[in-house]
């Protein structure tokens, strides 16, 4: 319970993902960044990242407008955004829980 709230339930969010074929899963990625941002201006953190929401939420829109835009090339590079915004998260998750430094 490092961000302040219970875990997110995993079969719900893997439905959910499926059925929106990502979408959900996009919006839960963007919650646990803002989540981790608030976590650590709660505890005072000096090696947080003061802007983590809103530079997921920039890293989403951008791998959907390029996703959207076209195929091919421009796919992977949507895709490449996105794994790069979960990454971000997860690496600020792990900081949080004391696994490794920032």
């Amino acid at each position: 319970m490092v961000i302040g709230r219970e875990k997110y339930n995993f079969t719900l969010l893997l439905i959910l993902g499926i059925l929106t074929v990502g979408i959900a899963l996009l919006v839960t990625n963007i919650m646990c960044a803002y989540d981790l941002e608030r976590a650590g201006k709660a505890k005072g953190e000096e090696t947080r990242v003061d802007n983590l929401g809103a530079i997921v939420l920039l890293l989403e829109i951008a791998s959907l407008i390029i996703g959207f835009l076209s195929g091919g090339l421009a796919f992977i590079v949507s895709f490449g955004l996105g794994v790069y915004a979960t990454w971000f998260v997860q690496k600020n998750l792990n900081h949080e829980a004391g696994a490794s430094p920032v």
